[in-house]
């Protein structure tokens, strides 16, 4: 992976495209990169421990769909740093914007990621979204 931001296609679903994004934010650039997207919404990320690196999706939360975390992390591999949303440069309603999630890499093993993007106040109704992260966590 080169230093900065590289966005990988997962594949086109209800006419736009969804994006994912993965970067090395920590000072310098993560060893070894990602790895395969494959059409499914998953994605293969490999980082050294010690290293924070960004998960990044599209998102219109005024529509009422937010992303989440939808299991508990492997505490003992990665650690969440922050939670952010980040607005598009359209005004409107609607408009879709980044949601952000920083995570460090805490030590070596295997972690997955699993995003859901779905209105919270809804129960008994399945994501409209759901994206995996496999996360691999490589000694210094």
């Amino acid at each position: 992976m080169a230093c900065g931001w590289k966005r990988l296609p997962l594949r086109r679903e209800r006419g736009w495209p969804r994006w994912f994004l993965v970067a090395a934010v920590a000072a310098g650039c993560a060893a070894g990169g990602t790895g395969e997207i494959a059409a499914g919404g998953t994605a293969k990320v490999t980082v050294p421990a010690g290293r924070e690196f960004v998960v990044s999706r599209d998102s219109s939360p005024s529509t009422g769909y937010k992303w989440r975390l939808a299991a508990p992390l492997d505490a003992r591999v990665i650690e969440l740093v922050r939670d952010e949303y980040q607005p598009g440069p359209e005004s409107r309603l609607g408009a879709p914007g980044v949601q952000l999630w920083t995570f460090k890499a805490v030590g070596p093993g295997t972690a997955t990621l699993i995003l859901e993007y779905a209105r919270p106040w809804e129960t008994g109704v399945a994501p409209a979204r759901r994206d995996e992260v496999t996360v691999t966590v490589e000694s210094r």
